[in-house]
């Protein structure tokens, strides 16, 4: 069955409005009745509303060899239904909500952990909270009542991390802050009041990355800027502040690549650009400027394919388009041109200073400000710089006086070098 459910679609026909339907055939969805593949025959699985009424259906999710989805009915609204991709086999899981009215509004929050799927849902007695479902009606139950009675937590980004979920709720005491679940009441916790009082932190775009979660929120000290989280308080940290004592620096759209997290943000010197994080200060950059100056190019929609990133972005001469990244591929660089100006001089080492201690950003070319190539950046790469340039130690390592590429193995990055051809 797991073959049919994976192919498992909603689509619209002319009698039965939005239904499920599924095909059998191995070769690729087609998304409509009347579209035909060789050897392909789309059916409908099952017509849950009545013709010519639809179903209105929502967030498929497969969980195992099953379907998860949402669907409407008459007699009882909106309510999470289970498929196994055969008509008998397609039931509704439970009618959280008792009559017509939905369990689950318009935007639903759905997120699959092991074998279990996670929901916000509302029942007569709680307002919109965490619920959990392993497929089965007696299975199908609220996780915990986070703000007390008919009032809601409201959980949004639910987000996967390993075998416990990540997301963000209200309650009376904390505000909307990071909670964690492992699917028991025990076990739902308020990760770190980040924001103390009652108004919170108010996490956002939750953003799995290997075995931690990263996310933005806002405290009064910095703003809305990244955060970082192994699934414990002490380790619910601040990664870096983009932008410093001034505001937020708007970071959007992240999205995991290759174990690092690409997302829009803005400071002071640069627009809306490409940004790039593996979940600590140092890891975190401008990882290319698109569009020089303050204007941005407000990039969006990161996708990896093999070491190829896609994404959307814009300028003035061509306005939003799909542009592409080779990653990975070693660029050639100038050994000490840390800024990236073209030559290795005091500024450089300016340049580094600030990044490690200011957190000024500087030239994503990591290996540019290795300058005694040691494999890391850090206070003994400016001391080299400026001992050969004013005292006549050593020269730096190769690529010194040349562009060229790094000859030592390291976890050091320079994907871009402007000035290398």
């Amino acid at each position: 069955m797991t073959r049919e459910i994976e192919r498992c679609v909603a689509i619209r026909g002319a009698a039965a409005g939005l239904s499920l339907w599924v095909l059998t055939w191995a070769g690729g969805l087609v998304l409509a009745p009347s579209a035909r593949s060789e050897g392909a025959e789309p059916r409908l699985l099952k017509d849950i509303n009545g013709a010519p009424r639809s179903s209105k259906l929502w967030d498929l999710r497969v969980v195992g060899d099953r379907l998860f989805f949402l669907a409407s009915d008459p007699e009882r609204g909106r309510e999470p239904w289970i498929s196994d991709g055969t008509e008998a086999g397609t039931t509704l899981v439970k009618d959280i909500l008792p009559g017509t009215f939905s369990s689950v509004e318009d935007y639903p929050e759905l997120a699959v952990v092991g074998d279990r799927l996670y929901l916000r849902a509302c029942d007569a007695e709680h307002g919109d909270e965490l619920w959990v479902s392993d497929g089965t009606e007696a299975g199908t139950v609220l996780v915990k009542d986070i703000y007390p009675g008919s009032r809601k937590s409201w959980p949004t980004s639910l987000t996967a991390v390993g075998d416990r979920l990540f997301f963000a709720a209200s309650d009376p005491e904390h505000g909307r802050e990071l909670w964690a679940s492992d699917g028991t009441e025990e076990g739902t916790v308020l990760l770190k009041d980040i924001y103390p009082g009652t108004e919170g932190s108010s996490p956002d775009n939750l953003m799995a990355l290997g075995g931690q979660l990263l996310f933005t929120a806002y405290d009064h000290e910095h703003d809305r800027e990244l955060w970082v989280t192994d699934g414990t308080e002490a380790g619910t940290v601040f990664v870096r502040d983009i932008v410093p004592d001034t505001g937020a620096s708007g970071q959007r759209n992240p999205a995991a690549v290759g174990g690092r997290v690409f997302f829009r943000a803005a400071d002071l010197k640069h627009g809306s650009e490409l940004w790039v994080s593996d979940g600590t200060e140092a890891g975190t950059a401008l990882f290319y400027e698109l569009v020089p100056g303050t204007g941005g190019s407000a990039p969006a929609g990161f996708t990896l394919v093999d070491s190829l990133l896609f994404f959307t972005a814009q300028n003035a001469a061509h306005g939003r388009e799909v542009l592409v990244m080779q990653l990975g591929a070693a660029a050639d660089f100038h050994r000490g041109d840390a800024n990236a100006d073209g030559t290795a001089d005091i500024s450089d080492a300016r340049a580094i200073l600030g990044f490690l201690f200011l957190g000024s950003t500087m030239n994503d070319c990591r290996e540019a400000a290795d300058v005694n190539d040691d494999g890391k950046v850090d206070i003994a790469d400016p001391i080299s710089l400026l001992l050969f340039l004013f005292l006549g130690s050593a020269q730096p390592p190769d690529p010194f006086l040349a562009c060229g590429v790094d000859p030592t193995a390291d976890d050091l990055d320079c994907n871009t070098f402007s000035k290398c051809p």
